[in-house]
């Protein structure tokens, strides 16, 4: 034990000082912020080890920005998938809403990545009159995706309601696709810091349902 002199000594006060100092300076710390940083870092960890991958398709550049948001975030890798169908200005909008009116596929550039040792998949896509826009359903269709855990980032307008929510997911789950998330990332009227914090707000959503001790979580965001 300490002697009684010691105890009264300036060394012993000053040691005894720096702890209380120490500890009012934990106190008073911002632990929203420490934990909030924390947590990111350990679900962007989490997500890293499971070595997802983006592939997006964007006509005029919005659905680029949430994709690139997605890969700054994830520090993973990332594939466009290019349209040979000429999709500009009015004329291009137009063959857009034939495609999706008379549900045809596009005619995309080759993707070559191959995608069986990434999991999980996922798709930044705009909404095309309440679908999958042509060359994101045309890519499904032409890439094996069988088996694959996929996100869905989806841009739109407001066109996007939960009964398109649902009938995305049964189409891409009739192809042996597990829809794992789907998230509204509404872009209308919105500036490119708008779109990339609420890209940022659905993937937390996201990396929840990775977290998620239950695998099979089947609770998704529209």
């Amino acid at each position: 034990m300490l002697n009684h002199n010691f105890k009264k000594s300036p060394k012993f006060i000053a040691l005894v000082t720096l702890l209380l100092l120490y500890l009012f300076y934990l106190s008073t710390c911002k632990p929203s912020s420490i934990s909030d940083e924390s947590s990111k870092q350990k679900a962007v960890s989490s997500a890293v080890q499971y070595k997802p991958f983006i592939v997006y398709y964007s006509r005029t550049g919005t659905t680029r920005i949430v994709a690139f948001e997605l890969m700054n975030q994830l520090f993973c890798e990332i594939g466009e998938i290019k349209s040979k169908k000429y999709r500009d200005g009015f004329l291009g909008a137009f063959i857009c809403v034939l495609d999706q009116l008379l549900d045809r596929y596009d005619i995309i550039e080759p993707f070559t990545k191959d995608l069986e040792s990434y999991s999980p998949i996922i798709i930044a896509s705009p909404i095309w009159i309440h679908r999958l826009c042509s060359p994101i359903r045309t890519f499904i269709k032409e890439v094996m995706l069988e088996g694959k855990e996929v996100y869905l980032f989806l841009t739109n307008n407001g066109n996007f309601s939960k009964e398109d929510k649902y009938e995305i997911k049964r189409v891409l789950t009739s192809q042996k696709i597990k829809v794992k998330g789907m998230y509204a990332i509404l872009t209308e009227d919105k500036t490119e810091v708008e779109i990339k914090r609420a890209t940022r707000e659905s993937l937390n959503t996201m990396l929840k349902i990775m977290e998620s001790s239950n695998p099979d979580n089947k609770d998704f965001e529209v």
